[in-house]
């Protein structure tokens, strides 16, 4: 059996993956795109702390005293795992640019992926819906920086 709560400490992850990357390549990347990676940043920090804060709220209700049995808790974890180790994968390509970017938008991919599985579950669906809209729009961003490379 799978909890609200460890759903929401992959999330977490993933989102602490994507702050570390975007925050490097905002480090290695000038003009527009440091922008760009810097906000993206900014926005994945926010989410840990809207994961973290929804996760406490959960925790103090005792949501997980009777953890919810998810039938395709593997397919969940295995959508998690694939934005974890993209990230790890990216990393290897994070001073070419446009790989970089790349890889970022595919990530951006299979994270919304996750979250629009993983709201199926969240009785208190409107934060994660919001999380989702601004992981669209970081797509979205990514998608128009790819295209300049292409």
């Amino acid at each position: 059996m799978i909890g609200i709560t460890e759903l929401l400490e992959i999330a977490i992850e993933i989102e602490e993956k994507g702050y570390s990357y975007y925050s490097k390549l905002a480090d290695r990347s000038p003009g527009y795109n440091k922008v760009l990676f810097e906000s993206l940043a900014r926005q994945e920090k926010e989410h840990v702390e809207w994961f973290r804060d929804l996760m406490k709220e959960y925790k103090d209700e005792q949501t997980d005293a009777v953890p919810y049995e998810i039938e395709n808790a593997d397919f969940l974890k295995s959508l998690a795992e694939i934005s974890i180790f993209s990230f790890e994968d990216a990393e290897k390509v994070i001073d070419d640019l446009e790989k970089a970017v790349k890889a970022a938008v595919q990530i951006e991919k299979d994270t919304i992926e996750f979250y629009k599985r993983l709201v199926e579950y969240i009785p208190k669906k409107r934060l994660l819906e919001r999380i989702i809209r601004e992981e669209e729009r970081h797509l979205e961003e990514l998608s128009k920086a790819f295209r300049n490379y292409v």
